[in-house]
């Protein structure tokens, strides 16, 4: 028959498997989570978008005055803006973060020349449809395409830069495993928002490259 002794020690040695079984169980999403991120992840993502904004115009503040205001707009939305709790619902969470001002950005562009129809910049500036009547021969064309490229990646740029949470997420370099992922964890005041601007600039140009890169891909016009 088994002393009390060794009933203890079975008793903690099967402690850490219910543990980890408790622990998968929270961490696993659940039906209400899928449906909770239908409006969870839309929300978080302009959330995102409005946190990297506010933390944008912090950084010249924190150059300035060694103060710590970024970091202090980080805390503020890691508390109170909603996550998605789902794989998808991250990935839409992700996408209405930069999709939004960019698509946005890509509408007010291709209106202002119809509001501003007598300026000639504008008019020169505006994309057009590589069966335009006027594009002709391939030369025409590959001067359009290059033309997109450049207008659809500068806007991917700007506002990927603009948008961006660096220290909450990676650049897609650093996840694929491409570049050494930039803690921000412990920097303060100067020192972080130099480290914060630089990830800012990375996160532009990957945004100028996926942007330019997109009008390239094959369309029907």
């Amino acid at each position: 028959m088994a002393t009390v002794e060794e009933l203890l020690l079975l008793s903690q040695s099967a402690e850490p498997s219910r543990e980890e079984d408790i622990i998968d169980v929270q961490t696993s999403p659940t039906f209400g989570d899928y449906i909770a991120d239908i409006v969870r992840a839309p929300v978080g993502g302009v959330a995102d978008a409005v946190e990297g904004l506010l933390r944008l115009g912090a950084i010249p503040v924190d150059l300035a005055f060694d103060s710590n205001f970024n970091s202090g707009i980080q805390k503020f939305f890691d508390k109170w803006a909603p996550n998605a709790k789902t794989g998808i619902g991250e990935g839409v969470q992700v996408l209405t973060q930069y999709l939004t001002p960019y698509l946005g950005a890509v509408k007010a562009a291709s209106v202002a020349p119809k509001v501003f129809g007598g300026l000639n910049v504008l008019k020169r500036g505006q994309v057009r449809k590589l069966s335009d009547p006027s594009l002709v021969g391939i030369g025409a064309k590959g001067l359009e395409l290059a033309k997109r490229a450049g207008y659809f990646g500068a806007i991917g740029g700007v506002f990927d830069a603009a948008v961006s949470r660096p220290g909450s997420q990676m650049t897609l370099g650093e996840t694929l495993g491409l570049s050494e992922r930039v803690d921000l964890e412990g920097l303060e005041g100067r020192e972080r928002a130099v480290e914060e601007l630089k990830q800012r600039v990375k996160f532009g140009a990957e945004g100028a490259v996926i942007g330019g890169a997109i009008p390239l891909l094959p369309t029907a016009g």
